[in-house]
């Protein structure tokens, strides 16, 4: 965004991983990955967000997402609810009748919304870590909202094991600034539901009014879909009232910060992992290349360098025992942005050639069963990016439409 606005000159090049970069129009562009289209593309962060809030919880109990990593961080009791509460509003199909059909259909509305298979073991951990705090934090920031006016019912508080709230102590509340990223949960400070019954409790504990159930609070994720759609999208009805201009405020908020995607003639490389499930490839990287790319008509000097088994949490790689899988199932995708960066300031230092964009196939240290013991990473687990990638790795788009390989 900033080389988009860079008027003087200032930017000489561009290295970024796992841009969170939303771009304004998508129309007339399309992206195929092998021989299959994606469906949805291009979405802002609070549109793909508020659907993975949805349906995330029930999602990870699909067969396809076992032996998620941290999975025990999203109780099975609350992922059912959540199923249940779903259909019951019909936002699932009708024909998922059993629990395990609503599972699945959960994770099929997220294909369909752009997540990627690979991504399958991820929805349960990115929800229990990230969701709802981004949906709520994102809301606020694109409306302009303070913490006070609690949109959809959620406020921020420090909370118990039990998910009550608790008064902060002072020595956390001393070092938030230094050790808190503005993000719950941080420092004990975690995302209440105030309209959970009987009490305000932790989010993930909260009781729907509608449902009567501990299910994750799934009246609140309602309504902040509500607000991205401007409609009930239970009832069909368009919002009023306070909730219109709440939602108003939002989608205002939302068109700010999308991009055009063009930056004229300054060089760029883009780095993502393929397993993102926090800011999926094709809502990202994928959708903005493609963009930039319909602009330049060939001329613009930008790459996209996308990582297989590679994902958004490098930290959780080496998380130890508290995310154990991860480190099985993924490679480090901060080592790709540092060879991103080296790459810029050689093209920007001794005229070398960007890298063309391409998939790198890496190999994940474990696998096909998992779990298992991970051996020490290997040069082999992470490839370099290639100078000459062959025609299974290239990343190429024509008349559109952007292609990459399986």
């Amino acid at each position: 965004m900033a080389a988009e606005q860079d008027k003087f000159g200032l930017i000489d090049g561009v290295a970024v991983g796992e841009a969170q970069i939303q771009p304004d129009d998508m129309s007339g562009l399309s992206i195929v990955q092998g021989s299959t289209p994606i469906k949805t593309i291009g979405r802002p962060i609070y549109d793909y967000f508020t659907i993975g809030n949805l349906y995330q919880p029930c999602a990870a109990l699909s067969s396809r997402a076992a032996n998620s990593p941290a999975a025990a961080f999203l109780p099975a009791a609350i992922s059912t609810a959540r199923c249940a509460g779903l259909a019951a509003k019909g936002l699932l199909p009708a024909s998922a009748t059993t629990l395990a059909q609503q599972a699945d259909a959960a994770l099929d509305k997220l294909h369909d919304y752009g997540w990627l298979p690979d991504s399958d073991v991820l929805q349960s951990s990115h929800y229990r870590f990230a969701t709802n705090s981004i949906v709520v934090t994102y809301a606020n920031a694109y409306g302009r909202f303070s913490v006070a006016d609690n949109v959809c019912g959620f406020s921020f508080a420090n909370t118990t094991a039990a998910g009550l709230v608790t008064p902060q102590l002072l020595a956390s509340q001393a070092s938030i600034f230094a050790t808190g990223n503005g993000v719950p949960p941080t420092t004990g400070v975690s995302v209440v539901y105030n309209n959970s019954l009987i009490a305000p409790l932790l989010d993930l504990v909260a009781f729907s009014r509608s449902t009567g159930v501990q299910d994750a609070a799934l009246d609140g994720a309602i309504c902040h879909r509500n607000l991205l759609e401007g409609r009930d999208i239970v009832t069909g009805v368009a919002l009023t009232g306070a909730q219109k201009a709440a939602s108003d405020r939002v989608r205002a908020g939302i068109a700010e910060v999308q991009v055009s995607a063009w930056i004229k003639n300054t060089p760029a490389i883009l780095v993502q992992g393929r397993a993102d499930t926090l800011v999926p490839v094709n809502h990202a990287s994928r959708a903005w290349y493609a963009k930039n790319q319909s602009k330049g008509h060939g001329a613009s000097n930008v790459s996209y360098i996308e990582v297989t088994n590679a994902q958004h949490f490098d930290a959780f790689v080496a998380g130890g025992a508290v995310f154990a899988g991860y480190d099985q199932r993924y490679v480090p995708l901060h080592m790709y942005f540092l060879r991103a960066l080296d790459a810029m300031y050689a093209h920007l230092t001794t005229g070398a050639a960007l890298p063309p964009s391409q998939v790198v196939h890496t190999t994940p240290r474990c696998g096909p069963v998992y779990p298992c013991v991970p051996p020490a990473l290997a040069a082999s687990n992470v490839p370099p990016i290639a100078a000459n990638p062959g025609a299974g790795e290239r990343i190429v788009f024509d008349k559109g439409t952007l292609r990459v390989p399986d």
